[in-house]
């Protein structure tokens, strides 16, 4: 059941109220608020659809934003499909007024509809968090080079975008053209450039009961396997792999015998023997599979 929680403060609504003195049209305002609402109803959508708890949307000074469960974030197919599903929402009304006008039906309030979801669906597409081109980006990211590799690539490409809408912005307020909407991206993108990081070890652990919620709905998980050497941390390659498969951690010891760590495994030997603990002592504690012993 989807679950929508909406908080808002005075200052947001002084701006809300500023745009629309702005805007000058409160049709074409009631238009855009109604393109912005289907493109956070659709994430909402896809949150739920992948099983995360309902979200809160709160209304800022910077505009709407949709707090879903972080923990999508750590499932890079999750974070992909539920970033995506705003602006494809969006972009499927462009096409929905586009195939009305190829019928030959034409009309103001079709034309001003396609245009903010236009506006919509292509401004939420730039590679850059927290938009959702920058979720889709970090979910390619986190998929090939693991969670740590994707928030430092991440925060570079914020910065690298904010930096070049900042000088579009300049460069079409110099023209005496509007550019304030590249300056006010360019903001919403520096405000969160220090929340881009690796994700800390009490959510790798909900992440954990949210795998054991999924075990006993659906009585299995995928497995993903992954090579570490005997001497990695513990808690770095649990921070370092999200997803919703099952983890099962291989490494050689120094007579190139294989062992095989599971996941709960690990977590068991990271909360019995610290945070330095590393897959070599886990094995030495008797928390590992030797599997040449089973293949015999």
């Amino acid at each position: 059941m989807l679950k929508l929680h909406f908080q808002t403060n005075l200052p947001a609504l002084a701006l809300l109220g500023l745009l629309l003195v702005m805007c000058g049209n409160l049709p074409v305002f009631l238009l855009l608020l109604a393109a912005l609402a289907l493109h956070e109803v659709s994430h909402l959508l896809a949150n739920d659809l992948w099983g995360y708890p309902g979200g809160r949307f709160q209304l800022t000074p910077w505009g709407g934003q949709l707090q879903l469960d972080p923990l999508f974030a750590l499932n890079p197919d999750a974070e992909w499909f539920i970033a995506a599903s705003g602006p494809l929402a969006n972009w499927l009304m462009v096409a929905g007024v586009a195939y009305l006008n190829w019928l030959g039906l034409n009309h103001a309030f079709l034309s001003y509809w396609k245009k903010v979801n236009l506006l919509v669906g292509t401004i939420n597409l730039i590679p850059a968090l927290p938009l959702d081109g920058g979720r889709i980006v970090h979910a390619c990211l986190s998929r090939c080079f693991g969670l740590t590799k994707a928030a430092t690539v991440s925060k570079i490409l914020a910065g690298i975008t904010a930096i070049l809408l900042f000088c579009c912005g300049a460069v079409s307020l110099a023209g005496r053209r509007n550019g304030s909407l590249f300056l006010i991206i360019t903001l919403v993108i520096g405000l969160q450039l220090a929340r881009i990081k690796t994700p800390a070890l009490d959510l790798t652990w909900k992440l954990r009961q949210h795998k054991k919620e999924l075990l006993a709905k659906a009585g299995l998980l995928n497995a993903r396997t992954i090579l570490v050497t005997p001497q990695t941390l513990i808690k770095d390659v649990l921070s370092e792999y999200g997803t919703n498969d099952y983890l099962l951690f291989i490494f050689f010891d120094a007579s190139g015998q294989l062992w095989l760590v599971s996941e709960e495994q690990a977590w068991q030997s990271l909360v019995a023997h610290g945070f330095h603990t590393t897959f070599l002592e886990t094995m030495k504690a008797g928390l590992t599979i030797n599997l040449q012993k089973v293949n015999r």
